[in-house]
């Protein structure tokens, strides 16, 4: 449909301007209302796409919204002032190509502001990734405990370490990368098959005090770290 539509603005031109009217104007005219009707037609189709990269896209739209409107109207505007005051043909062109850049640097800051939003939306996914990670396996290893474990016991301590981290938010800082890697591998020293026995038993054991001991005070440590 685009590509009939810029036929039909063709024929129109061709067929409508007697051959003593076809000048340089006329054909610079006609390249206006093709660029607009491609800009407004193609750059929507451009915009509206997959449902899986919309998303992505939703800051862009408003602000391509309104460049499109806003070059469709100056542009005419343009050629009506150079059509009442007779302009040379060399000021229009000018004109209209300083304005096609100007669209085309806002197309440009429109397009990196898309592209900083996917990779803050990814950067901000991995950073959460990482805390749910640390809540799932802490969730998992109390729910084959006792409901409600004796006071200084290690499942007690266990479980309160686990409580403290459903309030952590991601944090964009290396030293907090290094503190989550460090809490991941305690908890997985945690899951081997011995200690789980242990834990399951409720025994008191040096190593799983240890790391217990040592995974709050990572978590102390990471609490204090803020964006």
């Amino acid at each position: 449909m685009g590509f009939v539509g810029e036929l039909l603005i063709f024929i129109g031109f061709y067929f409508i301007l007697t051959p003593e009217h076809r000048t340089k104007i006329s054909w610079l005219n006609w390249a206006v209302i093709s660029i607009i009707f491609a800009l407004n037609y193609f750059g929507s189709r451009v915009m509206f796409t997959t449902k899986d990269k919309f998303e992505e896209r939703i800051p862009a739209l408003g602000p391509f919204g309104v460049i499109c409107i806003v070059y469709s109207l100056i542009a005419l505007f343009v050629m009506y002032l150079f059509q009442l005051y007779h302009l040379t043909f060399k000021i229009q062109l000018l004109v209209h190509l300083i304005l096609l850049f100007l669209v085309g640097i806002s197309i440009i800051i429109i397009k990196n502001s898309v592209l900083f939003v996917k990779q803050h939306q990814e950067n901000e996914s991995s950073l959460s990734s990482r805390i749910l990670k640390i809540r799932e396996e802490l969730n998992l290893m109390c729910t084959n405990m006792d409901k409600n474990p004796k006071e200084d016991s290690v499942q007690k301590k266990l479980c309160k370490l686990r409580d403290s981290f459903r309030y952590l938010t991601p944090v964009e800082k290396a030293e907090a990368y290094e503190l989550e890697n460090q809490i991941l591998d305690l908890i997985h020293k945690l899951k081997t098959e011995e200690n789980q026995n242990l834990l399951l038993k409720n025994e008191e054991n040096e190593e799983i005090q240890s790391i217990l001991n040592k995974l709050e005070i990572l978590l102390n440590q990471r609490k204090t770290l803020i964006n």
